[in-house]
């Protein structure tokens, strides 16, 4: 999908502002609100389809500059730390049914419209983070009922709860476990069985 740039289904709307911060990492960013209405009409999709969408270059760009200057020279781990914290506290937490009464995963730009979200949501919201301001790999990691992503950093260090895929250590980083740091898995979930969902 390229940004929904044909605008398929497209109603014109007003566009709306949304400021999310975590007292640390601040981002403002605008959404049009005949996209939202056109984005919850969209056929459902496995999750890692939704991370891989392309997201409308505007606020493509705004959100990742944004955050690129406030995490600016810190180590590799020490940033990622600061943008999970931000993922973490930034929003408001309910599940799909509580919000929607059905299953509905967000398109990254539906985060900035409706008032709260849920794993998926923020594990999708994490990932491009991670690639788009850190340029590193990662993927979503999918439990039963839960959604994390994990992380291969490239610089050594501290790992924690991880796995290895394809020769190489992914760390677990949890954007919905509140207060968690990079390498903590959800302790309910450390032995249950997992699916690993590429995000290129």
């Amino acid at each position: 999908m390229s940004c929904r740039q044909a605008g398929f289904g497209l109603k014109s709307g007003a566009d709306r502002e949304r400021i999310l911060s975590d007292g640390k990492i601040t981002v403002r960013a605008v959404v049009n609100t005949g996209l939202m209405e056109m984005l919850r009409h969209y056929p459902p999709m496995d999750i890692s389809t939704y991370a891989q969408s392309s997201v409308c270059p505007s606020l493509h760009q705004a959100v990742a500059a944004q955050v690129k200057r406030q995490v600016e020279g810190l180590p590799q781990r020490e940033a990622a730390q600061a943008l999970l914290h931000f993922v973490q506290y930034a929003f408001s937490y309910a599940t799909d049914d509580e919000q929607h009464g059905y299953e509905k995963p967000y398109f990254l730009e539906e985060n900035f419209y409706y008032p709260q979200n849920d794993c998926e949501d923020r594990s999708i919201f994490y990932a491009f983070l991670v690639r788009e301001v850190l340029g590193l790999e990662v993927h979503l990691v999918g439990f039963p009922g839960h959604e994390c992503t994990a992380v291969r950093f490239t610089e050594k260090g501290a790992q924690g709860d991880s796995y290895r895929y394809e020769g190489q250590t992914f760390t677990i980083c949890d954007p919905t476990y509140i207060g968690a740091s990079i390498g903590q898995c959800m302790p309910d979930y450390k032995n249950c069985s997992s699916e690993i969902e590429i995000v290129d």
